[in-house]
């Protein structure tokens, strides 16, 4: 099962870095949409954004899978936003890839 802690916290985020993970044949990745480097930026100067979540079936990266295996999701940018993430992530998990 994944966890919160699994994930990270939400300014991780905030660097242009995408999160990448896997749990028993699903592979996943969480990034900042628009993707990119904000952290240093004051509030005023940061675009409205969302957590893009990408899931797809193993064994390849996200950049060796073909873009129509990945389903991508998104939801709020926030701690709140990677808790729905993680309680989608197991719930996908369940439905896909347990059988």
């Amino acid at each position: 099962m994944i966890e919160e802690k699994d994930v990270l916290n939400i300014s991780f985020y905030e660097y242009k870095v995408a999160f990448t993970g896997s749990f028993k044949g699903m592979r996943y990745r969480i990034a900042r949409e628009p993707f990119e480097h904000v952290r240093y930026l004051p509030p005023e100067k940061k675009e409205e954004a969302k957590l893009k979540l990408s899931v797809w079936k193993e064994p390849y990266s996200y950049d060796n899978t073909a873009k129509e295996e990945i389903e991508d999701s998104f939801f709020e940018y926030s701690n709140e936003g990677l808790k729905r993430i993680v309680e989608y992530l197991n719930h996908i998990h369940k439905e896909r890839f347990s059988r």
